[in-house]
């Protein structure tokens, strides 16, 4: 009986000061693309525990992308025939997206879903977007607002899967085709 007290004991002392467990994640994920000169993201809601009357957050973007246009996910649209949505780049920086999704009436999103798809044009070689700051996601309870800080916010990693695996294959059946032109070109002097 001791060693299990022991372990739970090391296991609540392990934990971080004032850590509570999360009411679920919204994730900003890359999606492939067959468009060479675009990168996709969606916002994804992943089981979100409280009922949901809106989002915000702040967007950085490396120089190398441009905010395009963007679609309505499910997550919110599924409750609410009146959901407004405010993306666009900062007036004074562009690097800065700002992003603010909010339905009028009472909290009752919950679950997963997409959010929303962002589209952004690339504007060079990137390693896509690695910052999502000033992030509130919020509720409505006994006619308050409240901002819930127990629901994670982080980003998927941008990989070449999601980025350019099209351009990769491209570039390596060029560089094929190039090669086996010379070795037949060469056998063919000898």
């Amino acid at each position: 009986m001791y060693p299990l007290l022991l372990t739970l004991l090391v296991f609540l002392i392990s934990l971080p000061a004032g850590a509570a467990p999360t009411q679920g994640t919204i994730t900003l994920q890359p999606l492939s693309s067959d468009n060479l000169s675009e990168i996709k993201y969606t916002l994804e809601a992943k089981t979100i525990s409280h009922a949901l009357l809106g989002i915000s957050a702040t967007i950085n973007l490396p120089d190398q992308l441009q905010f395009s246009h963007f679609e309505k996910g499910q997550f919110f649209e599924r409750n609410s025939n009146n959901v407004t949505y405010l993306i666009a780049p900062k007036d004074n920086n562009p690097n800065k997206l700002l992003l603010g999704i909010a339905t009028l009436g009472e909290s009752k999103t919950t679950g997963s879903a997409t959010i929303v798809t962002l589209y952004f044009k690339k504007l060079g070689a990137s390693s896509g977007i690695t910052q999502i700051t000033d992030t509130v996601a919020s509720g409505l309870e006994q006619g308050k607002r409240i901002d819930y800080s127990d629901i994670a916010w982080s980003i998927a990693p941008f990989s070449l899967a999601e980025s350019g695996r099209n351009t990769l294959i491209a570039t390596l059946m060029f560089s094929f085709i190039i090669s086996l032109s010379i070795y037949l070109y060469i056998l063919g002097k000898k």
